[in-house]
């Protein structure tokens, strides 16, 4: 990264953090809409044609909202507001979940898993 001493490979997995996060984030909105093989190759273009450039506009040194004074804290106009727009419409393309909407609720899939998580979640927002 210039100016700094932080090697370039160094930089680049940071940076895949971010997008690896905003794959995740997107999943959830595609879960039992989409085939696995279809989200990947949609996350590969996705990548690269849409998180990519704002990621240049946003952090890099000339971007053009990184020249405006835009500020981004904790990654929430790159990360959070591109995967909000982009599951929002990829849910509205897909349409709704199959199944959803019957009359009768389904089974919890994995009931440790879910207590797991829920006490994850609990001890992230507790400390």
């Amino acid at each position: 990264w210039p100016g700094t001493s932080l090697p370039a490979l160094l930089f680049v997995v940071f940076q895949m953090t971010f997008a690896i996060i905003a794959s995740a984030i997107i999943s959830g909105s595609v879960a039992e809409r989409m085939k696995f093989s279809a989200y990947v190759c949609f996350i590969c273009l996705w990548s690269v044609l849409v998180y990519a450039p704002v990621c240049h506009w946003v952090w890099g040194p000339d971007g053009w909202m990184e020249e405006i004074g835009v500020k981004d804290f904790a990654g929430g106009n790159v990360v959070h507001e591109t995967t909000a727009v982009s599951a929002l419409v990829l849910a509205i393309l897909l349409g709704p979940r199959l199944g959803h909407g019957e009359s009768e609720k389904p089974a919890p899939h994995n009931v440790p898993f879910a207590i797991l998580g829920a006490a994850l979640l609990w001890f992230g927002w507790s400390g």
